[in-house]
């Protein structure tokens, strides 16, 4: 694609495995610039944006291809940009390019996939959207069943009256079972 773009704004370029001829001389891709990493690093931000925002399952995927699309549009521009600045300035110029270029396509993949990701999320039907905020609290909220933080750290609440409530996670509730009560003795 990059040859392609590259012939189109008249720079005479030729393909040749990792390697892109231009009149100013050779511009070699190694592995290491050959995209993969940014494919690595735009996945695993996929996933982490994913998990942060709790996105479905289909939505996480989108998010993923999204994020190879991403990383695949930004490496294009990249490779571009290095071959441009190699055609116009000479090959000892695409030093000064190089890891500025890296830098900002790692940046723009993860603004693009973070707004993809809020856009996800607003698509995701929430509960405090599906009825009132009274509606939650009387569901049992993020904080319990009445709808207010409790005091301390949590764990003497959950020790302290013997109960745990429905919003608080199954681990826990297994674990405060094993604890045993006041001794009545």
């Amino acid at each position: 694609v990059t040859i392609e773009l590259l012939n189109t704004l008249g720079i005479p370029a030729l393909q040749r495995g990792n390697v892109i001829e231009i009149s100013a001389g050779l511009v070699g891709i190694d592995d290491a610039c050959s995209g993969i990493r940014s494919l690595q690093a735009t996945l695993m931000i996929s996933l982490f944006l994913g998990e942060l925002y709790r996105l479905p399952v289909f939505h996480r995927v989108a998010l993923c291809l999204a994020g190879f699309a991403l990383a695949f549009g930004f490496n294009i521009g990249r490779t571009f940009l290095l071959v441009y600045v190699a055609s116009r300035d000479g090959i000892a110029a695409i030093g000064k390019w190089h890891d500025p270029a890296g830098i900002t396509i790692l940046v723009g993949c993860f603004l693009g996939l973070w707004l993809i990701a809020v856009t996800l999320r607003r698509a995701k039907p929430s509960p405090l959207r599906a009825g009132t905020t009274a509606d939650w609290e009387a569901a049992g909220g993020i904080h319990g069943r009445e709808g207010l933080p409790s005091r301390g750290s949590g764990r003497e609440r959950v020790l302290g009256q013997g109960e745990v409530s429905k919003s608080t996670s199954p681990a826990l509730a297994y674990l405060s079972s094993l604890v045993p009560g006041p001794s009545t003795s």
